[in-house]
């Protein structure tokens, strides 16, 4: 009994916490979010065509950016959770078992190992946080593209009398808070890719076949009776 049990308690831990801030996030956050962006872009293709249509433009290369950097950087966050389970896992063991450690003076070296492996963790982490926030500032730039355009045209059709200035303030508005959320939905959709990893672990978990099985209908034994 309790053979692997650091790494099972490690990924209950984590996939019970992914249930709970995945449906936080979806809820309080990714719904109202989508919906906010479809209510913007939508007023805007209806009353200023042009503005509207460069937003929808770069919503739509933002958003297949954004799916096609997550998830090709999926592989790299389930190694991090992996690497993060294994540590738990080891700390888990060396507690479990302090007694034992302490008896044979092994302190200071489960310590080292322990070190050791949460440097590891860390180093290979860094790395994939590096490559992926060069790509991020990629991505950032499309909104940036997208609202020196609506600047452009905004002032040529205030120039030219097509537009108010208090529509043009108004649509530059509107086109900073949908292209504004972009960054916070690149955010929700990597977060949801790392509890989708833990969720799945969990309920991997879940589907082992236990090593005691109750059966349905046990076998009870008749009263016992006499003295010992």
């Amino acid at each position: 009994p309790g053979e692997n049990s650091g790494s099972k308690q490690g990924i209950s831990n984590r996939g019970e916490n992914a249930l709970q801030n995945m449906s936080q996030l979806f809820v309080y956050q990714a719904l109202p979010l989508v919906l906010q962006i479809c209510i913007l872009t939508g007023v805007l293709l209806y009353v200023a065509p042009p503005i509207g249509s460069i937003v929808l433009t770069a919503l739509v290369i933002c958003i297949i950016f954004i799916l096609k950097l997550n998830t090709t950087f999926w592989k790299d966050f389930k190694e991090v959770e992996r690497l993060h389970i294994k540590d738990s896992k080891f700390e888990g063991e060396v507690i479990r078992n302090i007694g034992m450690v302490m008896a044979q003076a092994q302190e200071e070296r489960a310590m080292k190992e322990c070190h050791e492996s949460q440097v590891q963790t860390h180093v290979f982490e860094s790395a994939v946080w590096r490559r992926f926030i060069n790509w991020a500032a990629l991505r950032d730039s499309i909104p940036q593209l997208a609202r020196f355009l609506v600047l452009v045209i905004g002032i040529r059709a205030v120039v030219s009398g097509k537009y108010t200035i208090g529509q043009f303030v108004m649509y530059v508005s509107w086109t900073s808070t949908a292209l504004g959320d972009l960054g916070e939905m690149s955010s929700l959709h990597r977060q949801m890719i790392r509890s989708y990893t833990s969720i799945k672990k969990y309920f991997g978990m879940l589907s082992i076949e236990p090593d005691v099985i109750v059966l349905d209908n046990p076998v009870h034994p008749e009263k016992f009776f006499g003295r010992i």
